[in-house]
């Protein structure tokens, strides 16, 4: 194996921690606006549906379950953003492509 120089790593994991933070940061704001009943629209303002419920852990969900027009649809929480100005959840994922 080797020595391992501590020094020299913590020049690198130090930035990489704090470009992460504000990652996490936003991922937590996505997650505290996931709600039932909050409206999903797509980047361009179209409505895709309200939130029905949230696959996964409370604190951590994989997805959301959105009631677009006459179906029950999964979006990805990785493709949300916070709510916006009027309380709505932003995915990045066209409409085309929710499915």
């Amino acid at each position: 194996m080797g020595i391992v120089n501590v020094k020299g790593l913590s020049k690198f994991v130090l930035p990489l921690a704090l470009i992460a933070m504000p990652a996490i940061a936003q991922a937590q704001d996505v997650v505290a606006s996931l709600a039932r009943g909050v409206l999903v629209v797509t980047a361009e303002g179209r409505r895709v549906g309200v939130i029905d419920s949230l696959i996964g852990p409370k604190d951590a969900p994989e997805a959301v379950k959105v009631v677009m027009e006459t179906r029950v649809v999964k979006v990805p929480v990785s493709t949300l953003s916070a709510s916006d100005k009027k309380g709505r959840v932003v995915t990045s994922m066209a409409y085309r492509d929710i499915r």
